[in-house]
């Protein structure tokens, strides 16, 4: 078994591993030398009351005694020898039921626990892993870059200082080692000299700024991404030694604003890879609603392609029997000249007016409140606390369950609702109550994890973005062998070099959709793009592909077309 040599190894390492087997050894002679003494003394009170046993009979009484079986076939008849008894049983409960299984516990019980503590947590990492991220934090961002990483097969571990954060770690499955996190100490022992990249994240800007001096002293030209919770913290962290540093918070808050931006243009990009553009169209006020994607002709008439639609906070799949209806969000695909057109086809005859409601001015509330500013919408913030500025016209100080102070925000004629606390199980209540209080509101929501992701879309949200997604996406992408563009959570545009399993193949014999849910948006061939490839084209050897995958869409393309890390 793994775990004997453990044991050995972390007897030998404890520091007080001599001074315990010296106190185990006393221990154990003094209750030897006890038993002895009252051996002798047993057959000196059993001769003066006449009895005769021998010295192994004494002995078996003695312990007997001691461990309080008293199996009664030998007993004192006198008051001497009884007396003697009770301070026999009282001195072994005393030593055989206390002090020497304390004694037990301290020394081989508290090495046996160390090492399998360490058998699931290690203080160093294993030699035959190479090339793997270091991940300093355990929040929602770098739990949710361990699991990204673990789908595309990338080694990683996460640092903890301690067993107790370690451990409930390692029973998820993740891959922890155990070390203080600004010492040099640990990251040598997590093999720093062969790492990819180190993720500086889920601790306080100062921490991540001695983190990052004790990483830069000894690995001057490692990637070194960190985390900064306020924006003065950028040059500073930048000063300690980052290459690279993100504002999850504010890319959060921009995200969260597109989704309710309304424009001068039906369609609205939302991301960019190369010349390829998704965006999101309504179809309200069009001759397309109520049609179906083969009858709307839209290929033919732009180019683009309908990739899907979005419905109650979830994402389906295009379909040509798809229709196009006006309260559901529709996505395309295409490059610029196809969107433009598409515009041009379906113009927005008025710009939207109605102002936008966030609930929560935190942080993310208040980066939400920038990034609508600067699209130049009109915004209502309600804040709890008033610890927002009394002053400013935007901000609506109450309980966002209260008729009044919703409708003193404008909800009744808001265009939609942003959702920014921290708290998830807020963000399913409140989405439950806005549903409730109007069935049309476009509710988009802020999720800290992503297992609440279904709860907050069976709740009524429209979309649900988390901060930790976004981020963990951002530190993915710096590796360098993908590119990850998330549109909503759970829903991303991927890019990767096409497994070896796919390339030569046509999408038509790949049954890519049927097989795996996922769409092929573009192949990339030596610089060359090609936007939606026709289903007879095969996929080119050593090229790059783009897809569009749900989660568990993506983990069935990689299970069924594993990567090769190199």
């Amino acid at each position: 078994m793994n775990i004997i040599p453990s044991f050995l190894a972390a007897v030998h390492r404890r520091k007080r591993s001599r001074l315990d087997a010296r106190l185990l050894l006393q221990v154990v002679g003094f209750l030897t030398g006890l038993v002895l003494i009252c051996s002798v003394i047993f057959m000196y009170l059993m001769d003066h009351e006449g009895q005769q046993y021998g010295f192994l009979d004494a002995v078996y009484w003695v312990i007997s005694t001691m461990t309080t079986l008293g199996l009664g076939d030998i007993v004192f008849e006198g008051i001497a020898g009884r007396i003697f008894t009770m301070i026999v049983l009282l001195v072994g409960i005393l030593f055989i039921f206390v002090v020497l299984p304390f004694t037990f516990i301290e020394t081989v019980y508290a090495a046996w626990v160390e090492a399998l503590n360490e058998s699931l947590a290690p203080r160093k990492l294993s030699r035959n892993v190479h090339g793997h991220v270091i991940i300093t934090g355990a929040d929602p961002l770098s739990l949710s870059l361990a699991r990204k990483l673990e789908r595309y097969n990338y080694s990683y571990v996460m640092l903890s200082p301690n067993y107790e954060a370690a451990l409930p770690l390692a029973d998820r499955g993740l891959n922890v080692m155990v070390g203080e996190l600004d010492n040099v100490e640990t990251y040598e022992q997590a093999r720093i000299e062969i790492a990819s990249l180190v993720a500086v994240t889920g601790m306080s800007d100062s921490m991540n700024a001695s983190v990052l001096m004790s990483i830069r002293s000894i690995a001057p030209n490692l990637p070194l991404i960190s985390v900064a919770q306020s924006a003065a913290s950028r040059e500073i962290l930048s000063l300690a030694g980052a290459t690279r540093v993100l504002q999850p918070i504010d890319q959060l808050g921009h995200a969260l604003a597109r989704r309710a931006y309304v424009g001068d243009s039906r369609a609205q990009p939302i991301a960019n890879v190369d010349r390829l553009q998704i965006a999101e169209a309504r179809m309200d006020g069009t001759d397309l609603s109520g049609l179906s994607i083969v009858e709307s002709e839209l290929r033919s008439r732009t180019g683009i392609s309908v990739l899907g639609m979005w419905q109650k906070g979830q994402f389906h799949t295009a379909t040509p029997e798809m229709r196009l209806d006006s309260g559901s969000l529709v996505v395309l695909a295409g490059n610029a000249d196809q969107l433009e057109k598409f515009n041009a086809l379906y113009p927005i005859t008025h710009r939207e007016g109605r102002p936008v409601v966030i609930i929560g001015g935190g942080r993310v509330g208040q980066a939400t409140a920038r990034a609508l500013t600067e699209m130049g919408l009109e915004y209502r913030i309600v804040e709890r606390s008033g610890r927002a500025q009394m002053n400013d016209e935007h901000i609506v100080v109450g309980d966002a369950l209260d008729h009044a102070t919703l409708e003193q925000a404008g909800l009744d004629h808001a265009s939609s609702v942003i959702l920014t606390t921290h708290d998830d199980d807020i963000n399913v209540y409140l989405t439950l109550y806005l549903r409730n209080y109007r069935s049309d509101l476009v509710i988009i929501s802020r999720s800290m994890y992503e297992h609440n992701l279904s709860t907050l879309q069976r709740a009524g949200a429209d979309f649900v973005l988390s901060h930790s997604s976004l981020g963990a996406n951002t530190i993915f992408n710096l590796l360098k062998r993908s590119n990850i563009e998330m549109l909503a959570e759970g829903l991303d545009i991927i890019r990767m070099p096409a497994p070896a399993k796919l390339a030569g193949r046509t999408l038509a014999e790949a049954d890519l959709r049927a097989r795996t849910g996922c769409i092929l948006l573009a192949t990339i061939e030596e610089g060359r793009m090609h936007v939606n490839p026709r289903p007879d084209r095969p996929v080119p050897q050593q090229s790059e592909i783009i897809l569009l995958a749900t989660v568990e869409d993506e983990e069935r393309f990689l299970e069924a077309y594993p990567q090769t890390v190199v």
